[in-house]
């Protein structure tokens, strides 16, 4: 159940930020750390400490509506809103970049698609579509070690592959007769640059 509800939060994010990763972080019970991930939490537990205890410090109980304790509850919830904000954000512009690359890719197979000569078939057209969506649909799972930054690389290398089978030089419609399933493997396993051949 919260599994799905982490997911939908992570999809929500555009998958900029992983809520799933921290639900299977405390389901794993296990996780052992390293070194720049103890370092990291620690630099948001002193920030947060730290931001909470100049709220209390510098707050005038005499003139302040708030005590010291509700002072030191915000400042800290706000150092460390602040912190993990500056921890992921490298992590979220390197997200963001895979996804515009993902897209980009996107619309280069819609325009190669229109410009491939003999046209298409409308199975062969339809089965490129039902790929796609299927990649579209793929989601984190921290079980199988797929997380938000594995997916989004996952999407784009797809997306690249597809773009590169339909040069002109290297299209083959009895290749987009398999099943969806089957195109996709197929195209895991072969690199960007070379034409996935049919699964045996």
């Amino acid at each position: 159940m919260f599994s799905f509800f982490y997911n939908k939060m992570t999809e929500a994010s555009n998958y900029y930020v992983d809520w799933s990763r921290a639900s299977a972080l405390l389901k794993s019970g296990n996780h052992r750390y390293t070194a720049q991930e103890i370092m990291v939490r620690g630099f948001i537990v002193g920030v947060t400490g730290v931001a909470a205890y100049l709220g209390a410090y510098l707050n005038d109980e005499k003139n302040s509506p708030l005590s010291d304790l509700t002072v030191a509850i915000a400042s800290g919830t706000l150092g460390m809103i602040i912190s993990h904000i500056a921890v992921i954000a490298p992590m979220m512009k390197k997200r963001h970049g895979m996804q515009v690359e993902g897209d980009q890719f996107h619309k280069e197979i819609i325009a190669k698609i229109q410009l491939i000569s003999p046209p298409i078939s409308n199975e062969c057209h339809h089965s490129i579509n039902t790929v796609i969506e299927s990649i579209f649909k793929m989601s984190v799972d921290h079980d199988k070690h797929v997380g938000a930054s594995q997916l989004l690389g996952r999407r784009k290398n797809l997306l690249s592959k597809i773009s590169a089978s339909l040069d002109s030089d290297q299209f083959d419609p009895e290749f987009w007769k398999q099943d969806a399933a089957s195109i996709i493997a197929s195209l895991q396993e072969k690199p960007a640059h070379n034409y996935p051949k049919m699964r045996s």
